[in-house]
């Protein structure tokens, strides 16, 4: 590789790729960029040396260059810079990872005992891109909060959400949830009350169903205007004693009769990398949780989209990708499900039940500094989980759908604490469409009775009214049965 060294630019192929970076525009680097990072192959040591080369001179054009950046570069970004965009960064970032994990150059570093000095440079560029992508998004969240006269007082932006479990407990910040609240006689302390909100990224890709999901005000649809409304809605239900809520890469059922999953929306791309677009919308809910202090569950996965990623290796790679981002940008207030609904017709089988365990012990297998995202698996309506993921999970989530007695809510939890492999730990009813809130036995209390923590489902019919999924969404309380949920979870929580 004709290296003397292993810096990015201590090698023949960096160096002649400065020699004519005078003659490259912007377009060139980003198709430099976007070949390494879609790339599918192993990579070439000449490949990747200039993939190295180009994301310094983005890191370098967003003022967080490595150190001894070549005089090349800053001649060309003196006439160059005007012209790049934020995307250009995350595209950086995950072309440099696709180097540090699976490259020749990589193999060439680890054969000559330099893989350490040579990784932890990498490693380096990496986090400086991604951390001018995290402060970019907390300056565009500070934006949009500051627009919403909401009656909680926002948090310095370096407080930081954390939550944790014992036994079957959830506590936040080092306190049980709900500290000392009971309702009707019983526990409510440490449950983690939630409500599914899988659609606060949703876009659709395929222009065929894109108009679908168009406003009634402005007749498109607008992914950018679904986020900012959903944050905008956060600090309400933060009041009413929503300490957390599903979101998912690939959203939800869009519409009670889209069963033909025509519709295209994914944060995941074939291979498994993550859509910048996507991500800098989930950013920006996760910092709002951060500061709001609540704790969102994190779905990876849904049926009516997993065919979208190539294989079982684009899957795992996405499992690692997107446990990695949540790692390196410092959420601990994050909850992690695999997939919603493992038990439904997913085309990949690993994110069935009989093998989901596998990418539930990928999660725990990446860390920093001891720490690593507590994760499950949801199960569809009724069902209590297999033991194979009673073992892998750090919390039972369960689903009440089609469970239209209460006491059969009790009888799945009950149930599901009997499996064998479980040992104390959190259940979480994260989604169920029964809204019986004025009547003395209802799913919601009847979770509550079996000390398991719920959440309400509301499909919506896409009329920017009605309903949590249907998008366009209405995020507000503004209907009779959004109303009913949220009085009844202050009612409970003492909220």
């Amino acid at each position: 590789m004709g290296a003397w060294g292993s810096g990015s630019f201590e090698n023949e192929d960096a160096q002649d790729f400065l020699g004519r970076l005078k003659s490259l525009e912007i377009e060139d680097l980003r198709q430099i960029l976007a070949r390494a990072a879609d790339e599918r192959d192993y990579m070439e040591a000449r490949e990747s040396s200039v993939t190295i080369a180009a994301a310094e001179v983005i890191a370098a054009s967003t003022g967080a260059p490595s150190s001894n950046v070549p005089r090349e570069i800053a001649d060309w970004l003196s006439t160059a810079r005007n012209g790049f965009t934020p995307d250009l960064s995350e595209l950086a970032r995950r072309a440099v990872n696709k180097v540090r994990l699976n490259s020749e150059l990589k193999d060439l570093w680890l054969e000559a005992e330099g893989l350490n000095d040579w990784s932890a440079g990498i490693r380096d560029l990496e986090q400086m891109l991604a951390n001018w992508l995290m402060n970019r998004r907390r300056f565009l969240n500070l934006a949009i909060c500051a627009t919403a006269a909401e009656a909680i007082r926002q948090q310095p932006d370096s407080a930081r959400t954390e939550i944790a479990i014992d036994g079957d407990r959830f506590l936040i910040n080092g306190n049980l949830t709900y500290a000392g609240r009971h309702y009707q006689g019983t526990r409510v302390e440490g449950l983690l009350m939630n409500a599914r909100m899988v659609q606060g990224i949703f876009d659709d890709l395929n222009p065929k169903t894109r108009s679908r999901w168009q406003y009634p005000d402005s007749h498109q649809w607008d992914p950018e205007r679904n986020t900012r409304e959903f944050i905008a809605a956060m600090p309400t239900w933060r009041q009413h004693g929503l300490l957390s809520f599903s979101i998912n890469f690939q959203g939800g059922t869009p519409s009670t009769g889209a069963h033909q999953h025509l519709w295209e929306n994914s944060a995941f791309a074939p291979d498994g990398s993550l859509r910048a677009a996507y991500m800098e919308r989930l950013g920006l809910i996760l910092d709002r949780a951060d500061g709001l202090g609540m704790a969102p569950i994190v779905g990876y996965f849904y049926s009516g989209q997993d065919h979208r990623l190539r294989d079982e290796a684009a899957v795992k790679h996405g499992v690692e990708n997107a446990t990695g981002w949540l790692l390196d940008r410092g959420y601990h207030n994050v909850l992690v499900e695999i997939a919603n609904e493992t038990t439904r017709r997913y085309h990949h089988a690993m994110l069935r039940p009989e093998r989901i365990d596998e990418l539930m012990a990928v999660v725990h297998g990446i860390r920093a500094n001891g720490f690593c995202f507590p994760v499950g698996t949801s199960m569809t309506g009724g069902e209590a989980p297999p033991s194979n993921i009673v073992r892998a999970s750090d919390l039972l989530l369960l689903h009440g759908n089609g469970v239209n007695n209460p006491e059969g809510i009790g009888q799945m939890i009950q149930r599901s604490r009997r499996i064998t492999g479980y040992r104390p730990m959190p259940i979480i009813v994260n989604e169920d469409d029964h809204y019986d809130f004025a009547r003395p036995a209802n799913n919601m209390l009847a979770a509550i009775r079996a000390y398991a923590s719920w959440g309400m489902l509301d499909q919506g019919t896409n009329d920017y009214r009605n309903g949590y999924q249907s998008p366009p969404v209405n995020w507000s309380v503004n209907t009779e049965r959004k109303k009913a949920f949220f009085s009844s979870l202050k009612q409970i929580t003492g909220a």
